[in-house]
């Protein structure tokens, strides 16, 4: 009988590989399943910068309606699939330093929550504003409509960071900076929940010092009608936030016996159902004992509110003002109510670029000049298609001049009374001489040529006392030179 030549045993050798394999199999994909995978609530915008080099700036839309565009394919390809999302899970668990950051309606629902949360115990309900008492070093940076343009908005947070106002970690680096959306952050942009989610961790990371505004898209439910509503699920989430939201920011500017105020906020002068400054004047005007303050308006109190301020000048949403001609993003558009109204835009999605030509990555900036009397408005903007740096004009807030054009004027007005001054003092000596006669001098150039000669003499005197202590000096000098050869 031949022998077998299968080892004696073989088949149970064989029989316990096969059980190892399924357990290792079946733990794997258990793990994979059942694993409550803790994603990552924090990143860098070192790795935002990451994930936005590897997504399209303008991706297409599947309809002609730029008023309501429609990414849907663009959604459907971002789209990864269950095993492939898990197995990203599990690298990331050993990988904790990837190199992009990582966007979720999960990490977004935990991050409005949080921000609802600190709304709420900051008494930030239905109808409130803020109130910024400045001190020298207060700045105050401003966004326009960001309609979720993430990228441009990401050049705006690396040009802060260039500016040493940011850390990588998005944190401020002083307790006086403040960061302030003036509403509408959402809107027709393909990556809205990406960008309300860097909104809100920026809340998160700078607690009272980054302000989300009251915009149209944040009135009620009317986020639903923008593009986040086809990207995630947050209906119950994001209503509960957006009622928190405040409506204006306030910044006192203290005068000789006035208090000028510049207000913060998306909608106009004349929009009295969202903003009315004589529901809470009392607040604006009083002395208040934090940097940042909240009022939330009171119906009952309405009645006691006996101060009536005045908003000196206004920054708000461009939208207001239909701007259909070209413009870098920030601009004075006129005077509304005896109150200078600025405009400012900063949404150069695909829409705007096709609607309005408007190609700009823009952002301001405000704060008080060195004499803290008056405030200056820095904008700063650089092309979004060539992407060429960023350029910075400087306003005064209070009268739109530019500030370099504020200097040059000065120098003139300088020049052209020095050379008032030398015509008047040439008037005096012809009178003096006896070519011009009294009466072709007035009594005040008269007066402005006496003075003229009054600090004239007292110049040529001090020469004279600078000159005989000189000499005195050398004299003194020489004797005792004299004396130390004898």
């Amino acid at each position: 009988m031949a022998r077998s030549s299968t080892l004696p045993g073989g088949h149970h050798y064989m029989r316990w590989i096969l059980i190892t394999l399924i357990i290792i199999i079946g733990g794997s994909c258990a793990f994979l399943f059942f694993f409550p995978f803790s994603r990552s609530q924090s990143f860098t915008l070192s790795q935002v910068v990451s994930y936005v080099a590897a997504q399209p700036e303008n991706p297409p839309i599947d309809n002609t309606d730029l008023a309501k565009p429609d990414y849907t394919s663009f959604f459907a390809s971002q789209k990864i699939g269950f095993f492939q999302e898990r197995i990203e899970d599990v690298l990331r668990l050993f990988n904790q330093h990837t190199e992009q950051a990582h966007f979720s309606q999960e990490l977004l629902t935990s991050l409005l929550g949080k921000a609802t949360r600190d709304h709420l115990r900051n008494k930030q309900t239905g109808h409130s504003v803020h109130k910024i008492t400045p001190t020298p070093e207060t700045k105050i940076v401003l966004w326009g409509d960001l309609e979720g343009g993430l990228h441009s908005f990401v050049r705006c947070l690396v040009q802060l960071r260039r500016l040493g106002m940011l850390t990588d970690g998005f944190k401020l680096t002083s307790p006086h900076y403040y960061l302030v959306f003036l509403g509408d952050v959402v809107g027709r942009g393909a990556y809205n929940m990406q960008l309300l989610t860097l909104v809100l961790y920026l809340m998160n990371q700078n607690l009272n010092q980054v302000v989300y505004l009251t915009g149209e898209a944040e009135i009620g439910t009317n986020w639903t009608k923008t593009v986040l509503s086809k990207q995630v699920e947050i209906f119950e989430d994001m209503n509960k936030f957006v009622v928190t939201l405040p409506r204006a920011v306030y910044v006192q500017v203290p005068s000789i016996g006035v208090v000028n105020l510049i207000r913060l906020s998306y909608f106009g002068m004349n929009d009295f159902k969202m903003v009315d400054e004589t529901n809470y004047g009392n607040f604006l005007l009083d002395k208040a004992e934090s940097e940042l303050s909240t009022y939330a308006v009171n119906e009952n109190e309405l009645a006691r509110q006996t101060l009536v301020p005045q908003v000196k000048t206004l920054i708000c949403s461009d939208i207001q003002y239909k701007p259909y001609e070209f413009f870098d993003g920030l601009r004075k558009v006129g005077v509304e109510k005896d109150t200078n109204v600025w405009s400012l835009l900063s949404c150069p999605i695909k829409p705007f670029q096709k609607v309005l030509n408007f190609k700009t990555d823009s952002f301001a900036m405000l704060a008080p000049d060195s004499t803290a009397k008056n405030w200056l408005i820095t904008h700063f903007a650089q092309d979004s298609s060539k992407k060429n740096g960023f350029k910075n004009k400087v306003y005064y807030v209070f009268t739109g001049e530019e500030e370099h054009a504020a200097y040059e004027r000065k120098q003139e007005e300088r020049v052209q009374q020095e050379e008032e001054k030398e015509k008047i003092i040439e008037k005096g000596k012809g009178i003096v001489r006896g070519t011009l006669q009294p009466e072709d001098i007035t009594l005040i150039e008269r007066e402005e040529y006496e003075l003229a000669r009054q600090q004239e003499e007292q110049k040529e005197l001090e020469t004279a006392i600078k000159q005989e202590t000189k000499a005195s000096r050398e004299e003194m000098e020489a004797l005792v030179r004299q004396f130390n050869r004898r």
